[in-house]
């Protein structure tokens, strides 16, 4: 089978070839390749590639005017960039990821242009904003006129496949509807689940306090989520958290790659996937001929589909064998994917289906947590004044219910301004399907036109940092400004909900953000009835996933789909009974 970027070479072949061979005709057409040196006329015909390159941008810059003046309106600021195809640009999108803090180049690019411009990677435009009412466009107001786009489905296809995350249309709202009726209330207040996995984390936790060693809390968290995620939405608990877990490397303890479980190969597998997927992103409409030999991130796959399949399969053997009486009347006692098989048995929508549920369920809420235990080692003092709140309500052993969950306003606070500092999904994409018209950022000035069939790319985590929209201290970790006892509340959330973004907006806004707070809500719960004291154990975070930043985060944060710590969050706790991990 052809690899990913020869089919695209193949399908842009006809097109390059198109202006050589059409020059080699007009020049024998007017008698001129006969009188031309046979090398000569060969150079002038594949000259005229480039050219014809030329007049094809500048067309398309033309007719992007030409739609920004009918609508009387104005296109966003170019980032300037001298070199051919922008190269300067798309190294610099390429080095952030790879080396830098995440996001400083766009940060660096607002403050020279404003919160929107034009990103232009290859002769491809990309507008960029982190404007509030033109993320609100995007989201909500003119749904329609964006989709996730075919280039989206393209360059994620080998990932995401035909999941929620990567398709439009009459195919997203059948995942949609599908996914709707496992987030009810009736269902996510049930905390049996989470009891049960936290439990088994948190007696994991213990063990690693009690050997000394410091801990990889991202780890931990991902383990947690993956079990809670597969045993609700699929009936199946891969028991992650039964796996050794990760030791410093200087402790030399840590296990082969060749003894890793099932569930491990597929977390690595999967992340190495996502990152693949995610540098595409970088070199803009040009990263199919990067993959001439093979398809980067379905090499990955084989090992993800590995642990997938089985799930799958389970699932239809279950339905298969479910009478149809039973069908019927035990509908609430379905998991999601035994609902879902009810409706297809297209075994490729199936997979797609679970994988994407799967990353909605585990990686989101893997971050949420990890980013909750940085804020809060990072920052003793609502460290203590969350747990407070907590021995307060529960006492060292109390159980919390549902409606508990969600009177604990700190807690919440807490857990918001994690999602404002570091968001899970950081940067998101879309197409427009037609001209939009974008508010101007300033009183006074025309609107912002987005030209027809054009990427956008639109940050919450940068707009949840702009200081104007925030205040000047919206690069410090304050849960207060959540509370609506806050000045700060009152000045800038409460009038503009729409700054603060953290599960989307909109009808593509996360089904699962309720779970999201109430997953991280009861185990930040049990957790500091048992620990009183966080903090960061830098001589365990392996050497190359230190920062080369000072000043900010001690920790490194990047992104591939979702927001993750490069080498991970290594911890150390100390118990409430004085015990020190």
């Amino acid at each position: 089978m052809l690899s990913i970027g020869v089919r695209y070479l193949l399908r842009i072949l006809p097109i390059l070839l198109l202006p050589p061979i059409s020059t080699a005709y007009l020049l024998s057409a007017i008698g001129l390749r006969e009188r031309l040196y046979a090398p000569l006329y060969v150079f002038i015909s594949f000259l005229s590639l480039p050219c014809g390159l030329v007049l094809i941008v500048q067309w398309s810059d033309y007719c992007d005017k030409r739609q920004a003046r009918k609508l009387d309106a104005v296109l966003p600021p170019r980032v300037k960039d001298s070199t051919i195809g922008s190269r300067n640009t798309m190294h610099s999108m390429i080095d952030n990821f790879q080396n830098g803090y995440f996001g400083e180049n766009l940060t660096e690019w607002a403050r020279l242009y404003g919160p929107v411009f034009n990103l232009r990677i290859m002769f491809e435009n990309r507008m960029f904003t982190t404007e509030p009412e033109h993320i609100k466009s995007i989201l909500s107001t003119n749904f329609n006129g964006f989709e996730k786009g075919s280039h989206f489905r393209f360059q994620f296809g080998s990932l995401l496949g035909t999941g929620i995350f990567n398709v439009d249309d009459e195919l997203w709202k059948f995942h949609r509807g599908i996914s709707r009726p496992f987030f009810t209330k009736e269902r996510i207040s049930n905390l049996q689940g989470y009891a049960r996995h936290s439990d088994r984390a948190l007696a994991r936790l213990t063990e690693r306090l009690q050997s000394g060693y410091a801990i990889d809390f991202q780890d931990l968290a991902s383990r947690y989520t993956l079990d809670w995620a597969t045993d609700f939405l699929f009936g199946v608990n891969v028991g992650s958290l039964e796996s050794i877990l990760p030791y410093p490397a200087a402790s030399r303890m840590n296990a082969p790659q060749s003894m890793l479980t099932p569930a491990d190969a597929f977390v690595q597998s999967f992340s190495a996937a996502e990152t693949a997927a995610s540098m595409r992103t970088r070199f803009g409409p040009v990263w199919p001929l990067l993959e001439l030999r093979r398809d980067k991130v379905k090499q990955h796959m084989s090992v993800v589909y590995d642990f997938v399949d089985p799930i799958v399969r389970a699932a239809v053997e279950r339905n298969r064998n479910r009478e149809p009486e039973q069908k019927a009347s035990n509908e609430e006692e379905l998991t999601f994917l035994d609902y879902l098989v009810q409706h297809t048995q297209d075994m490729t929508i199936l997979r797609d289906a679970t994988l994407n549920m799967l990353v909605a369920g585990r990686d989101t809420n893997s971050f949420l947590l990890s980013a909750s235990i940085y804020g809060l080692a990072e920052n003793p003092y609502v460290l203590s004044r969350l747990r407070t709140e907590i021995l307060d309500a529960f006492g060292p052993t109390g159980t919390p219910t549902f409606q508990d969950l969600r009177a604990l306003k700190y807690l919440r606070a807490v857990l918001n301004e994690t999602m404002r500092m570091w968001p899970p999904v950081p940067i998101n994409i879309r197409k427009s399907k037609e001209a939009a018209l974008w508010a101007p950022v300033a009183p006074g000035q025309k609107p912002i036109c987005v030209p027809a069939r054009t990427k956008v790319s639109f940050s919450v985590l940068l707009m949840h940092r702009r200081k104007d929209l925030w205040g000047p201290d919206a690069d410090k970790y304050d849960p207060d400004r959540f509370l609506d006892t806050d000045e700060r509340y009152t000045k800038y959330l409460a009038p503009n909900p729409y700054i603060f973004l953290p599960f989307n907006g909109g009808p593509r806004m996360c089904l699962g953000s309720e779970v999201g707070y109430d997953q991280a809500t009861f185990f930040l719960v049990k957790l500091l009835q048992a620990v009183s004291e966080i903090a960061l154990a830098p001589d365990a975070q392996p050497p190359e996933s230190v920062p080369t930043w000072k000043g900010r985060e001690k920790v490194w944060f990047t992104s591939h789909i979702n927001m993750y710590y490069k080498g991970g969050l290594w911890v150390r706790m100390k118990r409430a009974d004085g015990m020190e991990g």
